[in-house]
């Protein structure tokens, strides 16, 4: 789990290159307890793969292990 402040990204890490139907469950679902205990800070999933593809599946960003420098960690909009 990432945060800054303001903003919190939950991170999982999978080595599997075939992106299964499951892969975001375990993120989606901290996710879900968070926001159920009134979390008051955007949450941000992102699940970090072995495959050569960038997808996005309901809030979760699905993003190959060798694009991670072009993503952008902190919420620079998110309310202070």
């Amino acid at each position: 789990m990432s945060t800054d402040g303001r903003s919190v990204t939950l991170i999982e890490a999978k080595s599997g290159a075939t992106i299964a139907s499951d892969y975001t469950d375990g993120v989606d679902r901290l996710a879900r307890v968070l926001r159920a205990r009134a979390h008051d800070r955007p949450i941000a999933t992102r699940v970090i793969h072995g495959g050569m593809t960038r997808q996005t599946r309901g809030p979760t960003q699905l993003v190959p292990w060798h694009e991670i420098d072009q993503l952008i960690w902190i919420d620079t909009d998110a309310p202070a």
